[in-house]
C-alpha cells in the first residue's frame, strides 16, 4: 500500500514563531498540529500508526533521534496524546540543559536524577506542553489525558509553564 504524505508548512502567528515543517501520514494531524497554541518544534514527521519498537506496537511515541512520532490508528483523534508526542519532540530540537532546568523548576518537577528517565520530567515536559497546546488552564478532568504529571498543577503554575514554552518558541525562532 502507498501512503500519500501531506506536508504542511505552519505558521503560528498566535506565538509569533518561525515556520515550521510539519509531516503527516493523516491530513487530519498537520491541520492539528498547526492548530496547537504553542511553537512547534522545526520539524516533525507524524505518523499514523503504532511505535515501531517490538511490543510497544499499539503504544505512541517519539523518536530521541529523528524529527518523527508514531499515533497509533485507535487513538488518531487523541490531540493530547498527539500534543504530548510533539512535546518531545520540541525538547529533544529546541531545549537547552539550562532552559531544562529553568523548566524543571517552573514545573515543580524531581530536581534529582537524569531529565531524560521513565516517568521523569521530560515526560511532565511533553504532558505540560499537550495542555498548553490544547488551550487548558487547567489539569482536564479526565485523567486518561495525562501521561505522567501525577498532580494537579495549579491554574499559576500552568500559566507560567505555558508562558515559558511560548517564550522559549519565541526566542529560539530569532537565532540564526
Amino acid at each position: 500500500m502507498v501512503r500519500a504524505t501531506l506536508v504542511v508548512s505552519v505558521v503560528l502567528s498566535l506565538t509569533g514563531t518561525a515556520s515550521a515543517s510539519v509531516r503527516a501520514d493523516w491530513g487530519g494531524h498537520a491541520a492539528a498540529a498547526a492548530a496547537l497554541d504553542v511553537p512547534l518544534p522545526p520539524s516533525v514527521y507524524i505518523h499514523l500508526g503504532g511505535c515501531p519498537e517490538a511490543g510497544a506496537e499499539q503504544l505512541a511515541c517519539s523518536s530521541p533521534v529523528s524529527d518523527q512520532v508514531w499515533i497509533p490508528r485507535e487513538d488518531a483523534t487523541d490531540w493530547f496524546t498527539l500534543g504530548h508526542e510533539i512535546g518531545h519532540q520540541f525538547d529533544r530540537q529546541v531545549l537547552t540543559e539550562d532552559l531544562r532546568w529553568w523548566l524543571r523548576g517552573l514545573m515543580r518537577a524531581d530536581g534529582r536524577g537524569e531529565w531524560f528517565r521513565e516517568k521523569g520530567p521530560n515526560e511532565w515536559f511533553a504532558d505540560f506542553y499537550a495542555l498548553c497546546a490544547m488551550g487548558f488552564d487547567r489539569r482536564p478532568r479526565n485523567e486518561a489525558h495525562m501521561a505522567y504529571l501525577t498532580e494537579d498543577p495549579s491554574p499559576r503554575r500552568l500559566r507560567r509553564v505555558c508562558t515559558a514554552i511560548r517564550m522559549i518558541g519565541l526566542a529560539t525562532s530569532t537565532r540564526s
